[in-house]
């Protein structure tokens, strides 16, 4: 199949294009429609009108020399927006040229380079159809990875659009237009790709200028530096209808223009808005303070909990771990520092309990406690926790502890005898006093072999007085002191004076405490 190929000869020796164009005729292969021209300028213009498949260009023209000649192809190209159209293979004849001029023509960009003198019919056939050949194969190359490109970002879930900027006489960037939109920036914008293509993008999105994203687009392509903006508050004109909307945005230089990914987090914004808004109300109802403490930056993020714990407001507060310590007492301050390095080091939960000053100047317990989130190399890069007021719990455990430390020295005094005991008539505890009193030894005791029942003899205590005094310790907690006789461990009686008060919350089972005299 013969091809059809269209070729540009621009030299100003009519001769020379006569015998280019007489070689070129006796390929069988190919059926060439010839264009000529004598000037670079004149070839230029020509070939903007009739894109001719393949230029042979004279090194020397009387306008400007082939490299010239090139870089105004590439510029002008660029001009009308067809930098991604591939320009044909350029072949330089020369007759005056020398290695220098080869090197730099084939790293500017031609296809080949021929010596004018050397030029034969065969020669010439070849260098031609090798060019074409390759830039079938660059073609085809490009076509398969723009197809590869357009199928990858159309099925994007983000956005994604590419600009060119449009440049006043001065140079300065005044619009952008819109190159590209993938379906999902079709979707986000409401828009058809025939609505945006081909137009200036703030004609489209004015708001781009009143938020000053268009000159931070300028200053991607003015600066190279890549732009990075999150959650990104826009309101404007989508389809017909205005909206406010919350974008992540990523925009990255191309030529004269950026490349930009966006995509819409509003929905995301306002579910985390509600969360928030949920958490602080939680945070609220426990009564605690709950914290973020992000370590690699020291920056801990506190709710309003602190107001009615220690009486700060969060106004009032610093977001640091320093701030913080600052309020422990002094005394735990030491005892708390390594115990905390400890955990960051290698734990994954902690408790601790010690002293902080309220706003007032008192100290108050708190219960600090939380777990330890570390990154894909263990270390810890963050520790979220909750801070909760166990004042009056530790109040409540002193004044226990103490009431506990004196009735112990009363019963350890000896004064009166005291037992523990239940309406089964063991008894679990008691004192010296009352072992002395019924001749029994502490280990009778603690074997389980005295009991109050057995040791009372049986014409003492009638039926009618033990369901009495049980029945007022169940309706008063104690009972009115009695006398009764207890059987000691020799046989012998001994008469004493009672009085049994039951233990709170045991009156059921009827444990009490006994003094007996």
């Amino acid at each position: 199949m013969v091809q059809q190929l269209t070729v540009l000869i621009v030299d100003n020796h009519s001769e020379d294009c006569q015998r280019y164009e007489s070689y070129l005729r006796q390929n069988s292969e190919c059926d060439y429609t010839i264009l000529s021209e004598s000037t670079g300028n004149a070839a230029l213009d020509l070939y903007h009108r009739l894109h001719p498949d393949l230029i042979l260009l004279e090194y020397l023209l009387p306008d400007m020399d082939g490299l010239e000649f090139l870089a105004k192809l590439k510029q002008k190209q660029k001009q009308k927006q067809k930098q991604h159209q591939e320009i044909p293979p350029v072949i330089m004849i020369t007759g005056c040229g020398n290695e220098n001029i080869a090197v730099r023509a084939i790293k500017s960009g031609f296809q080949d380079y021929l010596v004018k003198q050397q030029v034969t019919a065969e020669i010439l056939n070849c260098t031609v159809n090798s060019a074409i050949l390759n830039s079938e194969e660059v073609k085809k190359d490009c076509y398969c990875s723009e197809e590869r490109f357009r199928t990858s970002v159309e099925n994007m879930l983000d956005c994604f659009g590419i600009f060119s900027s449009i440049r006043d006489e001065a140079g300065s960037i005044v619009d952008f237009r819109i190159d590209y939109m993938n379906a999902a920036a079709c979707e986000c914008n409401q828009m058809t790709k025939e609505q945006q293509l081909g137009k200036k993008l703030c004609e489209i999105f004015p708001s781009h200028r009143t938020t000053n994203l268009f000159q931070e687009y300028c200053q991607v392509v003015e600066t190279n530096k890549p732009l990075v903006k999150e959650s990104l508050i826009y309101t404007d004109v989508f389809g017909k209808q205005e909206l406010t909307k919350a974008f992540d945005i990523r925009a990255t230089k191309l030529g004269d223009g950026f490349v930009a990914s966006w995509r819409d987090v509003t929905e995301n914004r306002e579910e985390l808005r509600l969360s928030n808004e949920r958490f602080q109300l939680a945070s609220r109802a426990v009564d605690s303070v709950i914290y973020d403490w992000d370590i690699t930056s020291n920056s801990i993020i506190r709710t309003e909990g602190i107001t009615s714990i220690l009486g700060y407001c969060l106004e009032e507060i610093e977001p640091t771990i320093e701030w913080w310590m600052r309020l422990v007492h002094p005394e735990d301050k030491s005892n708390l520092i390594k115990p905390l390095q400890a955990v960051l080091a290698d734990r994954e939960y902690y408790t601790f309990e010690y002293r902080v000053r309220h706003k007032n100047g008192e100290y108050c317990y708190v219960l600090d406690r939380g777990s330890v989130v570390r990154n894909g190399e263990s270390r810890a890069v963050r520790v979220v926790g909750s801070i909760t007021d166990i004042t009056k719990q530790k109040q409540a455990q002193t004044a226990l502890r103490e009431s506990e430390a004196k009735y112990k020295r009363i019963i350890e005094s000896n004064i009166v005898g005291i037992y523990f005991s239940d309406f089964t008539g063991r008894i679990y505890e008691a004192n010296d006093a009352f072992l002395e009193i019924i001749g029994y030894n502490r280990e009778d005791l603690d074997n389980g072999c005295v009991y109050w029942n057995q040791i009372t003899p049986p014409e003492i205590e009638s039926q009618e007085m033990i369901q009495k005094v049980k029945q007022e310790l169940k309706s008063n907690g104690v009972c009115t002191p009695f006398e009764k006789q207890y059987f000691r461990k020799d046989g012998t009686r001994v008469s004493v004076l009672m009085a049994i008060a039951c233990i709170e919350g045991k009156e059921a089972e009827g444990y009490s405490v006994c003094f007996v005299l």
